[in-house]
């Protein structure tokens, strides 16, 4: 997380005269960091300021705070983490390039995920750069950007160029819309209700094969391999709601005195601390594997707690918890 800031101590010890002899004459860049961070932001506007012509105008730790700051100030460039509390990268990015065209977006990530990538393009972005990128690539990112072009570093368009549609002939995932099927649309929508690929078949009356060759190529063409990422892409794009049918049905055959509950919660449901991480994490597309590594425990510590959470909410499957960790805040709608 704060390897651009460990670069920036090393790079200015290693290279103290390169910040003041490196600046573009003429070059006159504002820049809103928004980053959830303070650490980040810090070693980062301490950086930039070394570059001639780059002046950190405005800071935010959230989504909604950027998009409020970013119409008022009016910055040249805004550098915009991309998972934050309050409103996403994603989202924002969408709120202020559709208020003020001219406001030059840069997504930041530790992530490669090219659905994200896509949908930070889609959404208006100009730029897009890992940070753990060294920071003269970050800076020519920013110089790029801010000089009319687009800039996509070379570690992303690798990942792109294999994943997403329309890289490999030379277009940013911005230029090409998504374009799924009326039938990819319809067992999308029967896979975020928590419908297995047997359910699905049933219900479209078509073979389990076919089912499979729908969800591939859904995943292909959004560049999207979760379940929780496939979720959260349908509420983006209206395909299905928070609400989820599968606990309320759960809930219907509990014994007497449990009520039908759904994400507009009519029942308390009370889960431990760890069980919401675990939660959060699963919302997050991870696998039981990756939970255990991230959490340092056994996997089958964490099938039990996975268990317990089914149990608990009445939710059988990894879409019908990503809506409801969603719904409690637990998660973002970033994939």
């Amino acid at each position: 997380m704060y390897s651009l800031f460990i670069l920036y101590i090393n790079y200015k010890i290693e290279h103290v005269n390169f910040f003041e002899s490196n600046g573009e004459v003429g070059l006159n860049v504002t820049i809103l960091l928004v980053d959830d961070h303070e650490l980040f932001r810090f070693g980062l506007k301490s950086a930039l300021e070394y570059i001639n012509g780059f002046k950190v105008v405005g800071e935010a730790a959230d989504g909604r705070s950027a998009v409020k700051l970013a119409l008022e100030i009016k910055p040249s460039i805004v550098l915009m983490d991309i998972s934050m509390p309050n409103m996403n990268g994603i989202d924002a990015t969408r709120e202020i390039v559709k208020n003020n065209s001219k406001i030059s977006v840069i997504g930041l990530s530790m992530h490669s995920d090219p659905g994200q990538v896509e949908q930070m393009f889609r959404n208006g972005a100009k730029g897009y750069i890992l940070k753990d990128c060294s920071f003269s690539e970050f800076e020519k990112c920013i110089k790029n950007v801010a000089q009319g072009y687009t800039y996509l570093c070379p570690k992303l368009l690798e990942v792109v160029d294999s994943k997403v549609i329309g890289i490999g002939s030379g277009d940013l995932p911005g230029n090409k819309k998504v374009e799924l099927t009326p039938r990819e649309k319809e067992v999308l929508r029967l896979i975020t209700d928590g419908k297995t690929n047997n359910q699905i078949a049933e219900t479209l009356i078509v073979a389990v094969k076919t089912v499979d060759t729908h969800r591939k190529k859904i995943m292909d063409k959004l560049g999207i391999r979760t379940v929780a990422g496939l979720t959260k892409y349908a509420l983006r794009e209206g395909l299905t709601c928070l609400e989820t049918t599968e606990q309320i049905n759960e809930s219907d055959s509990k014994e007497i005195g449990k009520t039908k509950d759904s994400l507009h919660n009519t029942k308390k449901v009370k889960l431990t601390p760890r069980e919401r991480e675990v939660l959060q994490l699963i919302a997050e597309g991870n696998t039981n594997k990756q939970i255990a590594e991230a959490l340092i425990v056994s996997v089958k510590t964490v099938e039990t707690h996975r268990g317990k959470i089914m149990d608990k909410l009445g939710i059988r499957s990894v879409a019908g918890l990503t809506k409801y960790a969603l719904g409690k805040g637990l998660t973002s709608l970033e994939f």
